[in-house]
């Protein structure tokens, strides 16, 4: 026992523990980072649906450097997910519009977005609640506007 105190006495006085120490550091900043997509030139959309009925499709158009548009979520079931990913170099802006498996619509208005934004919006069948969070600045803001027609 003696002989392992010695040795980690040893080892822990040397100053290459240290440039290991940092180097651990620095791999789990990096690498939780990545993960989060932190500083990323990425927006997230995350749309779920809370409605008691099925969505038959979404339908999205978003700008950024050029326009495109597409149909997303297609089936999606209520408590179900759709988690839409686009690269944004600096700003953008996004819409959509819901139709219902009962052929009843319903608007999300053009929002601004940048990159390193999560927008999480949940659809019920008349209101689309947005929660909007901002990893550059830490912030989240939540608002609920939107009517079906």
């Amino acid at each position: 026992m003696d002989e392992e105190r010695r040795w980690f006495k040893h080892v822990s006085k040397g100053p290459h523990v240290k440039y290991i120490i940092a180097i651990v550091i620095f791999l789990a900043g990096a690498l939780t980072s990545s993960a989060f997509e932190w500083l990323q030139e990425i927006t997230t959309i995350e749309l779920k649906n809370v409605s008691d009925q099925t969505i038959h499709h979404i339908d999205i158009r978003f700008r950024g450097q050029d326009e495109m548009q597409g149909r997303i979520g297609e089936g999606l079931k209520p408590n179900e997910t759709k988690t839409f990913k686009w690269v944004t170099v600096s700003e953008a802006s996004f819409e959509y519009l819901v139709t219902f498996a009962d052929g009843h619509q319903l608007a999300r208005t053009s929002e601004y977005t940048s990159r390193g934004q999560t927008v999480k919006d949940e659809i019920a069948a008349d209101t689309i609640t947005s929660t909007r969070t901002d990893l550059l600045f830490i912030s989240t803001t939540r608002k609920a506007s939107r009517t079906g027609n």
